[in-house]
């Protein structure tokens, strides 16, 4: 399977932000890991989850945006299911 990054929006877009782990946990998703960090002016996280033996990875850096990176075709449905929201 092909894997993708890309940068669906915002850091600092929460709604979009929460929609994505509410999709994220509709999907059967399981949190491997977390990070959190602060330097400077900048904020920084990191997660990782296991979508059907799958690895998601979402990223959230400040001048940067919100970052989604994992196979091709989770990647779209995710997407799929964040544009269709109402």
């Amino acid at each position: 399977m092909k894997n993708e990054s890309i940068i669906i929006g915002d850091e600092y877009d929460n709604e979009l932000i929460n929609l994505l782990f509410i999709i994220l946990k509709e999907m059967g998703a399981t949190k491997i890991n977390e990070t959190e960090a602060l330097t400077g002016s900048q904020d920084y996280y990191l997660a990782s989850f296991n979508i059907n033996n799958s690895i998601i990875t979402v990223e959230i850096e400040t001048y940067i945006g919100i970052t989604l990176n994992g196979p091709s075709e989770l990647i779209r449905i995710i997407m799929d299911r964040i544009n269709n929201k109402p």
